[in-house]
């Protein structure tokens, strides 16, 4: 299995790379998520070995709810109240394929759908309602989870505030007072620190 995982490949995105070679088996440890490996069946039945096709992981999220969004989105959220700033969710933390295959092996939907499938019985047995993912702001990821019936959620208004800022002092390059030099090195530790790095969707089940 160690060889298996940490064979797994996949350049276009280092960080479900990461996860699976270095983050898994600690976080399956300490009960944070639940890792799950679509693996090669031919290759298992065949020569009795584990190579990992693709690979999910699901775990629970607080989600800090948008309060852009209108009263009944805010309660469809929550379940109860149009107030609610934060609800408990089901988190697709990570959803990748290996690059040795194709999707002719394995759709990218056929995925999802195996970790919504998941989601659906867990959410029999102890409830809850929505699934949360969050992925880099890139059309093509972005068009595949609309594609498979996720919602945007808006930008945190955090986040919103600080691009308005660098968009007014990049009109104003010119001005470089004590102010703007304050507020520069505030946009940069935000950057660092940033609450949201990635487009967030959700769906409900």
């Amino acid at each position: 299995m160690k060889k298996a995982v940490s064979s797994f490949s996949c350049e276009k995105n280092l960080d479900v790379e990461k996860f699976i070679r270095e983050d898994a088996i600690n976080r399956e440890k300490r009960d944070l998520t639940r890792t799950y490996l679509i693996i090669d069946q031919n290759e298992f039945e065949i020569n009795n070995q584990i190579d990992i096709v693709a690979y999910f992981s699901i775990a629970l999220k607080t989600l800090i709810i948008p309060q852009t969004l209108s009263n009944s989105k805010i309660k469809k959220i929550d379940g109860f109240s149009k107030d609610a700033k934060e609800s408990i969710v089901y988190l697709i933390g990570q959803l990748a394929r290996d690059d040795n295959y194709s999707s002719e092996a394995i759709r990218g939907a056929d995925i999802l759908a195996r970790a919504l499938n998941i989601i659906s019985d867990i959410k029999d047995k102890i409830g809850g309602k929505v699934v949360l993912v969050e992925c880099e702001d890139k059309k093509k990821i972005i068009d595949f989870y609309l594609e498979n019936e996720f919602e945007r959620l808006p930008e945190h208004s955090e986040n919103e505030l600080i691009n308005e800022i660098k968009e007014i002092i990049e009109l104003r390059e010119e001005i470089t007072s004590p102010i703007i030099n304050a507020i520069n090195e505030i946009i940069a530790i935000h950057d660092e620190k940033r609450i949201n790095d990635y487009a967030k969707f959700i769906k409900f089940i």
